[in-house]
């Protein structure tokens, strides 16, 4: 009678299954990197035209307690669109002779941002890659950045603008 002992069989993987399975999994990660990537980049270009839009709406409201669609100005800065920094406080205006601003709220009106962005004072600020909007103020533009993260220059190429 033969007896085959188990001691002589391996039990697990050997050095080449450990390399095939390891090849394996990388090709699956590469493989959802390169189907996530361009919905990642869609995500934050959403997220950037959201924030721009709602800071359009703040910016022109600001602008409108402000001396009104034509003559009003746009605030210095973000900073103004949350907290009142010394403006005189939001009133009807009762002068019949300016035509621009007659019974519409003059002021600091505030706060011009969502409630969202009130509870995040920074969040309302950035894009969708995390970068600070830029704002000129005399304009009104906003301007992201973009993926690249650079504004102008050599980076200009995927710069966003967004007009008043």
């Amino acid at each position: 009678m033969i007896s085959l002992s188990h001691s002589n069989q391996q039990k697990g993987f050997g050095l080449i299954g450990v390399m095939l399975a390891l090849l394996l999994f990388a090709l699956l990660i590469a493989g959802a990197m390169v189907m996530l990537g361009p919905m990642i980049g869609t995500a934050q270009s959403r997220e950037t035209t959201e924030k721009a839009l709602a800071l359009r709406t703040a910016l022109q409201a600001y602008k409108l307690s402000h001396g009104g669609k034509t003559v009003g100005t746009y605030p210095a800065d973000f900073n103004h669109l949350l907290t009142n920094l010394g403006e005189p406080a939001c009133d009807v205006d009762n002068n019949p002779a300016d035509v621009d601003t007659y019974l519409t709220l003059q002021g600091w009106c505030g706060p011009y941002v969502d409630q969202v962005f009130q509870n995040l004072p920074n969040d309302f600020k950035t894009d969708g890659w995390g970068t600070l909007f830029l704002f000129d103020q005399p304009s009104g533009n906003l301007t992201s950045c973009g993926p690249d993260r650079i504004c102008g220059g050599a980076g200009a190429a995927d710069d966003l603008l967004f007009v008043p």
